[in-house]
């Protein structure tokens, strides 16, 4: 990723914490970024509002109650974690309510979760937003800005923001605008306030139409007449200007709910008249009221806004291999992938997020293994969890390599490579930020790299480890513990589309991550059936990567220093090593 430079800001005052802060926003909501990097669905105040709003629907019969006991462990983790919390509330209670948490009966944790959300919820985004601007003005506090923004980001995202405003929206206001001290980014904070604004959103319908204008402006409150600033509109041919009135949060949110509104008459329009003509035009426009500023911006729905996943590095030969290894060595393994990735091409041209989650949680169902009478969940979990765990340092190291390639100079990059020897770029990457011969050279790397506080503090965290094998490793069983709690989230979003109708108002963001890990399994899979003849079906590569981790596990549960050969059999990817002649 390119990551934002600031155009106009002063040197005269310590910015190293803000460029932190704009660049990791960036990071965290940029389309492409790597699961592990994206903005976090959950803090503590958006996890207690999870598990009271799920204890209803478990009180109804309609979730089960095994799943109030996943969400107690995240929210119990979160809680214990939380930085913000504990700057707030003092060591002393937040020890006291941990403990209570850790250790209180089954039948009494529903009153300590509605207590401390009494005490959590009204005044959590202020404590956030204080907590951000008390760190981003010291040097060197980027864990603590890291806290805060996981916090603060999913709060705001939450309570309605969307994402796509927040990113425009740090870049227009920080990134963009001259600043010369950290109070500037006071009106940044100022923004987010959850007063609603007043918006125009303009659309085109086809003219065909014309007929049931009235039965729009009755039924919808859709508007025809000119309020005069149809003329800043490039109307197209054979259509019809109109507006919806509006008050939310933001323009994004504004330009979703026209098309959530005038698609229900649409929608019964087509399967009525049995078209399958599109009746509304794909670009709308915005006008806040307030401003006087009109945005141009797509209406019709795309699907997952990261689902085509940049893979520009896949060399020919290795799509070659994948193909033709599979297809032509194993017939059931062949027969599963390939049921899904017709379901996973499906899911990309799905318009509506709800429809592309449905497809690519049912490839997770087609590729695990499943029981008549058992869990549905467990099968995945078995297979899924070990494979993101195994995955975890390849996407770590091989999001620095793309970071550097994107924002070093191309010299600085290839001597970079070019100094290391080792036999991939992955490789060379893992050596410069974990080996200690290195040092000098990540020294002279980070003076290239003064603009750069986010990428800087990756490899620096890394590199804090190295002494320590058993800590390294844990990063990657913190990350699959965390995936654990997120698939019995998606599970219980897969549930309630299909057998209640309802949708949740996230699954735009559950999807994206969903789609990460079919993305995981799917090509690991193909990966070692193609390149790995001892392994005959499906079930054989979920062994194979679970003894893999295992035995990557022993390796690094000693508290020593990593070395070269350690960072070898890390990037290993088979649990026995046989290749084809």
């Amino acid at each position: 990723m390119k990551y934002w430079l600031p155009v106009n800001w002063s040197e005269n005052f310590g910015r190293d914490g803000l460029l932190f802060f704009v660049q990791r926003i960036q990071e965290m909501l940029f389309h492409f970024s790597s699961e592990i990097d994206r903005v976090p669905v959950h803090n503590t105040s958006t996890l207690l509002y999870e598990f009271l709003s799920t204890y209803k629907q478990v009180k109804k019969g309609v979730i089960g109650s095994y799943q109030l006991f996943t969400i107690f462990e995240e929210l119990r983790n979160s809680f214990s974690e939380d930085k913000i919390l504990r700057d707030y509330l003092g060591e002393e209670t937040m020890g006291i309510l941990s403990d209570q948490l850790n250790h209180c009966r089954e039948e009494d944790y529903l009153n300590m979760v509605y207590y401390i959300a009494d005490i959590v919820t009204p005044k959590y985004l202020e404590w956030s937003v204080n907590y951000l601007k008390k760190h981003i003005s010291v040097q060197n506090h980027k864990e603590e800005i890291e806290k805060g923004i996981r916090c603060w980001i999913s709060e705001i995202i939450m309570r309605g923001y969307s994402a796509e405003f927040i990113y425009n929206y740090v870049e227009d206001c920080l990134v963009r605008r001259s600043i010369s001290s950290i109070d500037d980014m006071n009106a940044f904070f100022e923004r987010f306030n959850f007063k609603k604004r007043k918006y125009k959103v303009y659309l085109q319908i086809e003219a065909s139409m014309k007929d049931y204008l009235s039965v729009l402006e009755r039924r919808l409150s859709l508007l025809f007449k000119d309020d005069g600033n149809f003329s800043r509109i490039d109307k197209k041919e054979n259509k019809i200007l109109c507006y919806f009135e509006f008050e939310e949060l933001d323009h994004y949110t504004a330009i979703v709910h026209a098309y959530q509104k005038i698609n229900i008459f649409f929608k019964y329009f087509r399967f009525i008249s049995n078209t399958r003509k599109y009746l509304l035009y794909k670009f709308g426009a915005v006008l806040d009221c307030e401003t006087n500023h009109m945005y141009f911006l797509p209406v019709i729905p795309t699907g997952f806004k990261s689902i085509e996943i940049q893979r520009d590095n896949i060399h020919i030969e290795t799509i070659d291999s994948i193909i033709l290894g599979v297809q032509n060595g194993h017939g059931d393994g062949a027969a599963k992938l390939d049921k899904a990735i017709t379901l996973h091409n499906s899911a990309i041209r799905q318009q509506l997020p709800k429809d592309g989650f449905i497809n690519l949680w049912s490839i997770l169902e087609v590729l695990c293994p499943q029981e008549n009478g058992k869990s549905k969940l467990q099968p995945i979990l078995n297979a899924i969890l070990p494979i993101m765990q195994n995955d975890y340092f390849a996407t770590v190291f091989e999001t620095i390599a793309t970071d550097l390639k994107d924002n070093l100079l191309e010299e600085d990059y290839q001597f970079l490579l070019e100094t290391i020897p080792a036999p991939s770029i992955i490789m060379k990457i893992a050596y410069f930020c974990i080996l200690p011969e290195y040092e000098h050279l990540r020294e002279e790397y980070f003076e290239k790299m003064h603009n750069l506080p986010l990428l800087r503090n990756k490899i620096y965290g890394l590199y804090k480890l190295r002494n320590n094998k058993k800590d390294f490793f844990a990063l990657s069983k913190k990350y699959r513990k965390r995936v654990e709690w997120h698939l019995y989230r998606l599970y219980r979003t897969r549930n309630s589309i299909v057998h209640a109708g309802v949708v949740p108002n996230r699954v735009q963001v559950l999807g994206e991550h969903l789609h990460s890990y079919v993305d995981s399994i799917m090509l690991e899979i193909a990966g070692k059936l193609s390149m790995q003849r001892l392994l005959k079906t499906v079930d054989s590569v979920f062994v194979d990567t679970r003894l893999l981790v295992r035995k990557k596990e022993q390796l690094f549960s000693i508290e020593e220093s990593i070395s070269q050969e350690d960072l070898h059999e890390l990037f290993n990817n088979f649990f026995v090593s046989i290749h084809k002649d």
